[in-house]
């Protein structure tokens, strides 16, 4: 319709609310799944009762509003403009079935569902999320959509949910680390993890037999290879650095190790 082409004005003015809670209420999933209409009810969240009405209207359409290609921006936006408590309703829905975390996190759209609730909200309060995708870790770092959740869970959750993804990180680094998508998660954990742990993952990764090596010459793994070595003690960091210059890897030659070279 064309008065949804109309923009709403930004004054907070209780004309402007009770204008803004017209324009959606009754009618918010069904405009949620439109290109137009989405971008009404997203302009509607900065007043706080179109607020509540969006909030009871998308109950029990998460799940689905979180894989809607237009939805999915309702979503987002909600959890940006609102407090943690009003986004309590997309935790308990994402946790209502079994794998649903785990389904959302993997998804083109529903993943930028679970990077806002991990930034916007306490980690106490994304506990349980955060379990089903530490349950799931290492298809989720080497996941094309995955990945972007787990660097988001090292970033914003607690550091016990942190030290556990770089506890896994460094078992698996050897298959984590040969997917660009891994080598993200990877860099994420070596750049907002403890020193301690981006200690520990470094030195998990120059134990791998051969790993370092092609880290230094891939082209996302190059950029983990300089933060591994940037966080190796003095002696292994001399250690890597021979095991790099031997002239059969052709460090220097090549297109992304000349980077690691320089170091």
């Amino acid at each position: 319709p064309s008065e949804l082409r109309e923009p709403m004005s930004g004054s907070s003015s209780p004309r402007v609310a009770a204008e803004a809670a017209s324009r959606v209420a009754g009618r918010v999933w069904w405009l949620s799944q439109d290109p137009v209409g989405c971008r009404v009810v997203q302009e509607s969240l900065h007043i706080e009762a179109a607020r509540c009405i969006v909030a009871a209207e998308l109950k029990g359409h998460v799940a689905k509003a979180a894989r809607c290609p237009h939805a999915n921006h309702v979503l987002q936006k909600f959890i940006a403009a609102s407090t943690p408590h009003e986004c309590q309703f997309i935790v308990d829905e994402l946790l209502m079935r079994a794998g649903l975390v785990f389904q959302t996190a993997r998804h083109r759209y529903g993943c930028r569902i679970v990077q806002q609730l991990l930034r916007h909200c306490p980690p106490n309060q994304t506990q349980s999320l955060s379990e089903w995708l530490l349950m799931d870790a290492q298809a989720l770092c080497c996941h094309s959509f995955g990945t972007y959740v787990m660097q988001h869970l090292i970033m914003h959750g607690s550091p016990e949910q942190r030290r556990r993804v770089v506890q896994l990180l460094g078992r698996q680094a050897s298959t984590i680390g040969q997917c660009s998508s891994g080598c993200a998660v990877l860099a994420a954990a070596m750049r907002h993890g403890a020193p301690e742990e981006a200690t520990w993952l470094a030195l998990s990764v120059v134990q791998e037999q051969g790993l370092i090596e092609a880290l230094s010459i891939a082209k996302h793994g190059h950029a983990v290879a300089v933060l591994v070595l940037q966080a190796l003690p003095c002696g292994d960091l001399a250690v890597a650095r021979a095991r790099l210059l031997d002239p059969e890897l052709g460090l220097r030659a090549s297109r992304y190790g000349c980077a690691v070279a320089q170091f």
